[in-house]
């Protein structure tokens, strides 16, 4: 699927503007110029011989920039600012550091922005690589390697790549990576950190420069706020970590630090060299990810997904008018209806529910909004005026390095701006083509881009029990992630509030557990070879939701079927219509996954692993074990 939208919106962007657009008079020219500024966007990304002769000189400069900032050697009229300057410029240049701060829709107060601080800016993707001998040893090399080409403006290939490296170099990337290990592990595990009852702590700038007083919190909001504007309220997203973060800098010798920030500035930014200039960070993401070191995706797909990434809206335009009808959307929306209906209807039947907790889980789901397809506002996808205005600050020039500076201040100060408004609830979180869907807690919203409704799994012309059976699980799911183990905190406004009673509360928790202790029980290989479990309490949510969601729509798709029989597919008599909603099901997570990707999910995806996906959700379903004369018909597990 992410495929044939892949190759659509290449062909519309190596293509001129299609001169039979559906716009015309002044909304083609501006859908045209619109339109302009995306294909330069994708064409400079494309020019790897003007970015080659760049060479290292574009990340060289920003080095020398921050070097001027935070210098190897403190000067004698270093203020007391020095360290708050520092993180200042970092995150205006795509580093977050030990310190990073972010407006979001505030969760106990949904229609009013706030901010949230967090931090602590490491390499490897979870902590629990730094314990993982051959992978540290790796990372230490690849980091004095980047450094190598730094310095000297000279590729590693695959040929050179086992060349001794520096020792100087290296022992300093064995210093940098202490420090990270040290980050990582002042933060708790993945299963915690997540979780709304962890990361929600409202608190003060001034209480934080109490816990770490290195840093001038103040001055550092301050950076992106009017001059008369003082922020009172934060969210202090990672406690653990800030309790930790004044003794780890305070024990980190200055060179260290300097080192760590020149680091974190190559990591962000050699993405945006010449893939012979960056070589080694190549050859190890590979590793990670279980792959050829050579591996590389071709240009195009690269630069199709910066387009996706920065000019999104312009992007979802382009696919919308070619790939998505109104029937489509009409069916979408119906779909997701019927769900919304079902679970209402399946609440009145739950026991371990008391009568009060039992009506406003209705209300809540009654309060859902329901967003198909694509935006309509904030912007609108389909207004090319309002999509000129929305980019009208982003410049895009000839030059793919300063291109990616210009993108990054753009998506900042769009959001600091946003900060001073009421939460936009008409603001997507995915573009258009995306394959993908969502359910936003403080939103009280599910999303379903018009990318996750096309074939195989979506189509007005396929029997029901197919686009049920996937689409409509993948809407059941999200529907349900409103009353999975975090999305419950949340009431029908979209308001962290807690909104159950014990009883009800201790039912839940009891129900919950046996799907923790059930996906524990899957492993995959681990890096070792030995057994890896996956992580039940981590992946707790997307395991309720999955089976919420597929009891959902086949309950959905059983009233449909009631009131209009389904057709049978030609050649598959032998399978009952049930069989085969299961059957769309399973193929919507059919896939195969390298064992070392599979081991970095593990760590730091909260979805199970796509097969234990299928295997513990089928356990969980009534209706499949009934389809398929299963000797058991009660599921392993059942919540909702």
């Amino acid at each position: 699927m992410d495929d044939v939208s892949r190759d659509l919106l290449h062909a519309i962007l190596e293509a001129p503007y299609a001169e039979n657009a559906t716009f015309a008079g002044a909304a083609r020219a501006v859908d045209k110029e619109n339109f302009a500024k995306m294909q330069t966007a994708y064409k400079t990304c494309l020019d790897e011989d003007r970015i080659r002769a760049a060479g290292v000189e574009p990340l060289r400069k920003i080095l020398a920039e921050f070097d001027a900032v935070f210098p190897l050697e403190k000067p004698k009229d270093a203020g007391a600012d020095e360290l708050t300057q520092t993180h200042i410029w970092l995150m205006r240049n795509g580093v977050g550091g030990f310190v990073s701060a972010e407006p979001e829709a505030d969760d106990k107060s949904p229609d009013e922005n706030v901010i949230f601080v967090g931090g602590g800016d490491v390499g490897l993707p979870s902590k629990e690589y730094y314990d993982k001998k051959a992978v540290v040893a790796n990372y230490t090399r690849t980091m004095a390697q980047m450094a190598t080409i730094i310095k000297t403006g000279v590729p590693i290939t695959n040929e050179t790549i086992t060349k001794p490296v520096d020792q100087a170099l290296l022992d300093e990337a064995a210093k940098i990576v202490e420090l990270e290990a040290r980050i990582a592990r002042a933060s708790p595990d993945r299963d915690t950190v997540g979780k709304v009852t962890y990361y929600y702590n409202p608190s003060t700038p001034e209480a934080i420069e109490k816990l770490v007083p290195e840093i001038h919190l103040r001055t550092y909001l301050a950076a992106n706020l009017p001059a008369n504007y003082t922020v009172k309220r934060v969210i202090l997203s990672d406690p653990w970590y800030f309790g930790n973060l004044s003794s780890i800098l305070t024990s980190t010798p200055r060179p260290v630090l300097h080192a760590y920030f020149r680091s974190r500035l190559v990591s962000s930014w050699a993405g945006r060299l010449h893939k012979d200039f960056r070589y080694p960070a190549k050859a190890f993401g590979n590793a990670l990810a279980g792959r050829n070191p050579d591996a590389e995706a071709e240009r195009w797909r690269t630069c199709l997904s910066e387009v996706d990434g920065t000019l999104g809206w312009l992007l979802s335009a382009a696919y919308v008018e070619r790939a998505f009808s109104p029937e489509a959307k009409e069916l979408g929306d119906r779909i997701v209806r019927d769900i919304k209906n079902i679970f209402s209807e399946r609440l009145k039947g739950f026991d371990w529910m008391s009568d009060a907790v039992k009506t406003a889980a209705a209300k809540k789901v009654v309060n859902i909004i329901q967003k198909v397809g694509y935006p309509t506002a904030s912007p609108n996808v389909m207004d090319p005026e309002d999509l000129r205005k929305w980019y009208a600050k982003l410049e895009v020039g000839e030059s793919y390095f300063e291109n990616g500076r210009a993108y990054g201040n753009f998506g900042r100060e769009k959001a600091w701006a946003d900060f001073l408004k009421p939460v936009d609830r008409n603001r997507w979180g995915m573009t258009a083509p995306t394959v993908n869907a969502y359910y936003s807690p403080s939103g009280n919203e599910i999303v379903f881009p018009a990318g996750i409704m096309q074939l195989p799994v979506f189509g007005v012309d396929l029997p029901e029990y197919v686009s049920y059976g996937a689409f409509g699980s993948v809407a059941g799911h999200e529907l349900t992630h409103g009353f999975d183990n975090d999305g419950s905190h949340y009431d029908e406004t979209g308001k962290y509030a807690e909104w159950w009673d014990n009883t009800t509360l201790a039912n839940f928790d009891a129900r919950t557990q046996c799907f923790v202790d059930q996906y524990s029980k899957f492993t995959i290989p681990g890096l070792d070879g030995e057994p890896l479990h996956i992580n039940g309490r981590l992946t707790l949510g997307e395991n309720i939701a999955d089976a919420g969601g597929l009891t959902a729509s086949y309950s959905a798709w059983k009233k449909r079927d009631a009131a209009k029989a389904d057709l049978l597919i030609p050649g598959l008599e032998k399978w009952s219509k049930e069989q085969l909603f299961f059957v769309s099901y399973a193929n919507w997570w059919c896939g195969k996954v390298r064992p070392a990707q599979a081991v970095n999910y593990v760590y730091t995806d909260a979805h199970s692993p796509a097969d234990k996906r299928i295997l513990g959700t089928m356990a969980n379903s009534k209706g499949f074990r009934e389809a398929f004369n299963c000797p058991t018909k009660q599921p392993t597990c059942e919540l909702w």
